[in-house]
């Protein structure tokens, strides 16, 4: 991808931060999600064998917290 136009794309986010995450939009699941996903994740891989599937499954179902 080109630079510019990465710096482009994260310019306007920011530019419309406030309006992306109000409580209409609410595009702050996203980064909630990226929150959560690797701490499940790891967990998943430090599991015991016969949970490892159990764990795995947790990780799929990571979901935003406001859909929970």
């Amino acid at each position: 991808m080109n630079k510019d136009s990465l710096y482009q794309i994260f310019n306007h986010y920011i530019d419309r931060f406030e309006y992306l995450n109000n409580s209409e939009n609410e595009e702050y699941y996203k980064w909630q999600v990226c929150h959560e996903y690797p701490i499940l994740m790891k967990k998943a891989l430090e599991s015991d064998e016969k949970d490892f599937a159990t764990a795995l499954y947790e990780v799929k179902k990571c979901k935003p917290y406001h859909f929970r």
